[in-house]
């Protein structure tokens, strides 16, 4: 089936809703960095899409999206998880966060080292593949 990562991408950037406005808004308020995750449940979830690079290039790279993210907002952190065997994974392999290098209040690099990173122009490190999925 092919998939539409442009439409993941909006449906991604939705997420920041007057609700989730209120949340950033009280971040800085209290003059903290503030970090919002989005967890991908989609029926595709679980086979290699690659989405996550796919929203690196789409933040960080030519088309810099990052500047559609709030100021307010120091990292988006997406998840690609699953229900397996009743149990929910979470795959560090295809999961990653991207810094905001326009946050009002960043947050250093590698704060997140389980994760794949992403920050200004493309810049990453790749996370520790030894364990591919974390199970909760």
């Amino acid at each position: 089936m092919p998939l539409n990562h442009l439409e993941t991408v909006r449906r991604v950037l939705g997420k920041m809703t007057e609700k989730k406005q209120a949340q950033l808004t009280y971040a800085l308020q209290q003059e903290k960095p503030c970090v919002l995750v989005i967890f991908d449940y989609t029926e595709w979830s679980g086979y290699p899409t690659q989405f996550f690079r796919f929203l690196a290039d789409f933040l960080l790279g030519k088309q810099q999206g990052v500047r559609s993210l709030p100021s307010a907002l120091s990292a988006l952190i997406y998840v690609e998880g699953q229900a397996f065997r009743g149990r929910i994974r979470i795959s560090r392999e295809r999961s990653a966060v991207y810094y905001n290098s326009r946050a009002t209040y960043r947050l250093p690099e590698n704060s997140f080292p389980a994760l794949n990173q992403y920050w200004g122009e493309m810049l990453s490190a790749e996370a520790d593949q030894t364990y591919p999925w974390i199970c909760l």
